[in-house]
């Protein structure tokens, strides 16, 4: 989905992607030409911004706005998508934005990262870093954020950059009955337990050695199973239920969980010792409402579903004034609907949805209003990483409270509560 274009050392033009060609219609992007024929800045210029790590702005000869990524630790290739700029003549020019996503950083080991998804948002960038750089020290990772935040997708991405030899494996821990859990999970001895197969079962962690183990949900662990992953954690060793032989276990363990831990902890639901273990890193997915690159994920979301499909940009403002509690899952279902909802009325026209074609799909409710005299938010952890993200925005925005609350995508109101809630605003 990325246009890729790879330069020699002296910015000479040595391959390019059929995308990349789209990207740049109406250039003359041949093999040998040069960086500044095609790109309004200097070649070396551009290296050096590359070399800071994460996206940069380029504008073409042409005049249009592109992201661009260094690719696989390759300062000589590019990776580009294009922002919604003007494109064409004509009295009043269709803007066709295409989608632009993080490739991987330059520090990043070769290896084809597993997710296939947007991180232009600051917050999300900054987690994709700590879980790659997290994954090289094979320390405990704790992903956190509302359902359907993408949380399974930045795992997996971790699982990428670590190049383990092993496989990923995703537990789902609300999902299995708890009688059965400890011996899904560790395995069991033949005979152990009614129903057992004779030769015993190896177990999810066993699966998983020198690679990666997802505990998706893990606030869900009752409290024996919490007990037993601490004893785990502590020493790697895997005992399988109804046995007595241990085996040395090596996996890079991530967990995953839409509850506030800390809560969980102070109501004595959770084990503060195994919070402190799991989150030897912890990383945060901001929510859908509050992305920056709201634009970007509804495109990419939508070509995942029809890469023929577009959508109007007031389509996309209509559908970014919404609340979006299930998030990605269901962008995608509305979306879905409104393709679908497109094709029953235009059946034999290109699809480009409109305001009325997601409207009729069926919308989240509205963002909820925040009058300003009303309490502030609890200070859980999440609620307390919102706010940094807020603050660190502001702070980047040079004090522009209109500008934080259109570069985050949430109302004025709101960036005031958490500048309250930090001390930065009476």
């Amino acid at each position: 989905s990325a246009g890729l274009l790879a330069f020699d050392d002296g910015g000479r033009l040595c391959a390019i992607n059929e995308r990349g060609r789209g990207l740049l219609a109406g250039l003359d992007a041949n093999s040998g030409a040069a960086f500044e024929q095609l790109f309004d800045e200097p070649f070396e210029q551009v290296l050096s911004r590359l070399a800071l790590g994460g996206p940069v702005r380029l504008r073409d000869a042409m005049g249009s706005v592109l992201v661009a990524n260094a690719v696989a630790g390759h300062l000589g290739a590019l990776s580009t998508g294009r922002t919604p700029v003007p494109v064409g003549t004509g009295a009043s020019p269709r803007v066709r934005p295409h989608r632009a996503r993080i490739a991987a950083p330059a520090a990043a080991p070769q290896r084809a990262l597993a997710a296939d998804f947007v991180a232009l948002d600051s917050a999300v960038t900054d987690a994709v870093r700590m879980v790659e750089a997290a994954v090289q020290l094979a320390v405990p990772i704790l992903i956190q954020g509302e359902t359907g935040t993408g949380k399974e997708l930045l795992a997996r991405h971790a699982h990428a950059a670590s190049r383990r030899e092993g496989a990923f494996v995703a537990v789902n821990c609300a999902a299995m009955p708890a009688d059965l859990f400890e011996a899904e999970l560790f395995g069991y001895a033949g005979g152990a337990f009614t129903g057992a197969r004779r030769e015993g079962g190896e177990g999810l962690i066993v699966s998983a050695h020198r690679g990666t183990l997802l505990l998706d949900e893990v606030g869900d662990l009752t409290a024996p199973l919490q007990a037993a992953l601490l004893r785990f954690l502590d020493d790697r060793q895997v005992r399988p239920v109804g046995g007595t032989v241990s085996r040395q276990v090596d996996v890079q363990l991530l967990a995953a969980t839409n509850i506030d831990l800390d809560a969980a902890v102070a109501a004595r639901r959770f084990r503060a010792d195994l919070l402190h273990r799991l989150n030897t890193v912890g990383v945060v997915l901001p929510p859908l409402r509050e992305r920056r690159d709201f634009a970007v994920v509804t495109r990419h979301v939508l070509q995942a579903i029809d890469a023929s499909a577009e959508i109007r940009d007031a389509a996309v403002e209509q559908l970014a004034r919404h609340a979006w509690p299930g998030n990605f899952r269901e962008l995608r279902a509305v979306l879905t609907r409104a393709l679908l909802a497109r094709r029953m009325t235009h059946a034999d026209e290109p699809i480009e949805l409109d305001v009325a074609d997601v409207a009729r799909a069926g919308l989240a409710a509205p963002r909820p209003s925040i009058a300003d005299d009303e309490p502030l938010p609890g200070t859980s952890a999440l609620q307390r990483r919102a706010t940094e993200a807020v603050v660190r925005e502001f702070s980047r925005c040079g004090a522009s409270v209109a500008q934080t609350a259109r570069n985050l995508g949430v109302s004025r109101t709101t960036v005031y509560r958490h500048l309250r809630e930090a001390g930065l605003r009476d």
